[in-house]
């Protein structure tokens, strides 16, 4: 499908916007976006070790899950490439919402090539579309305050959904203090009637009588359970079918590895508390920390600060990651408590994601609007 009417047209400065149509890695489209993606995350995450191009070229191969889809496009003009922009569909949970990216390089911001870009693109959101998603990350803000000056300002919109990145100096711990202290944890879990179980890449039938739906349940109310803020989300849904996806995207999609801990409770074999993370071959100097819960029956056990020392110590023990720097986690930052576990292992604060949920109404009002210089 042609998406762009106007390609090369006067009215939009010789802009040009592509879609990407091929999950190749020698696609000269996804190779355009990808060296955009290494720009743009060097000029933000300044505090994390600099990340391969590979781990941008899974991403925009891995474009097609069951829970949610992108679509990217490439923002040329006059032949050099200037920005990318993706949009992400839910496909089973928020359907009537979907998520909005756009990044244009400094030296062509505020030309009205944002406004001219999106223009174009806005045939491809669907119909039944009703909330459009859009993070702003607020390192960008002396650099490019674009967004957040059209949502609070134009739109008086304010974020309905605040979530704190923080970054953990692996090399800074003393290993053989991390082990005595996740030995201790773990023993203290032992004698409250849980069981501790470490799960490589998805490999759950290593617990005896695994049992995958009770499991995805429990992790289904940690999930549904973490703050949300304002923000207007569906209780999430977990099928095996759902994680397994996600499970094979880490492994399979981008080659990496993914490592659970999982607290059982002896007696009735309910799933009490986990913990996961997932590193890439080729990104090898960060770990990245996923979901870490504990279930609403088993709090007051500690086992949300144990299955984390333990994690920590897998990591700084697995000669896979003895070049292992960073370990890097997002909470929502009214999580309280996952904050202070995270205070005590040494994470500090890198950047803050808001999010904001724009009516399509007045996204259209804005595309409308030929004044916009944005």
């Amino acid at each position: 499908m042609n998406i762009n009417p106007y390609r090369d047209y006067i009215l939009l400065f010789f802009m040009e916007v592509i879609k990407l149509d091929s999950r190749s890695h020698d696609d000269p489209t996804l190779k355009s976006i990808a060296k955009l993606m290494v720009i743009e995350d060097n000029s933000i995450y300044t505090k994390l070790p600099p990340r391969s191009i590979d781990l941008f070229y899974y991403s925009l191969s891995d474009s097609e899950r069951i829970s949610h889809s992108h679509v990217f496009f490439l923002i040329k003009k006059s032949n050099e490439d200037i920005g990318y922009a993706f949009f992400r569909f839910h496909k089973i949970t928020d359907k009537d919402q979907m998520i909005l990216y756009i990044y244009i390089i400094p030296h062509y911001r505020r030309k009205k090539l944002m406004h001219n870009a999106l223009n174009v693109i806005r045939g491809e959101i669907p119909k039944h579309i009703r909330i459009i998603g859009i993070f702003h990350i607020e390192d960008k803000e002396t650099d490019n305050p674009l967004i957040k000056e059209l949502l609070e300002q134009k739109f008086g919109i304010k974020p309905v959904y605040v979530e704190r990145y923080n970054t953990s100096d692996l090399t800074k711990f003393n290993k053989s203090n991390i082990k005595i202290i996740a030995d201790q944890l773990e023993q203290t879990a032992k004698n409250n009637g849980f069981e501790i179980y470490f799960i490589e890449n998805g490999d759950f039938n290593i617990i005896p009588n695994f049992n995958y739906s009770q499991y995805l349940t429990m992790l289904g109310r940690i999930w549904n359970d973490m703050p949300k803020d304002d923000a207007d989300w569906e209780d999430e849904i977990i099928s095996e079918d759902i994680y397994n996806d996600r499970i094979n995207s880490i492994t399979k999609s981008f080659k990496g590895t993914l490592w659970h801990i999982i607290a059982i409770n002896s007696q009735n074999r309910e799933y009490a508390a986990t913990t996961d993370v997932y590193f890439y071959p080729y990104n090898i100097s960060e770990v990245k920390q996923a979901d870490t819960g504990v279930d609403r029956k088993y709090r007051g056990f500690g086992l949300g600060r144990t299955v984390k020392y333990m994690m920590l110590n897998k990591i700084l023990s697995d000669d896979r990651l003895k070049n292992a720097k960073i370990w890097v986690t997002g909470n929502a930052n009214s999580n309280k408590h996952m904050l202070s576990i995270n205070d005590e292992l040494n994470y500090i604060h890198d950047y803050t994601e808001y999010y904001y949920e724009l009516p399509i109404e007045k996204f259209d009002t804005y595309l409308s609007n030929s004044d916009n210089l944005k």
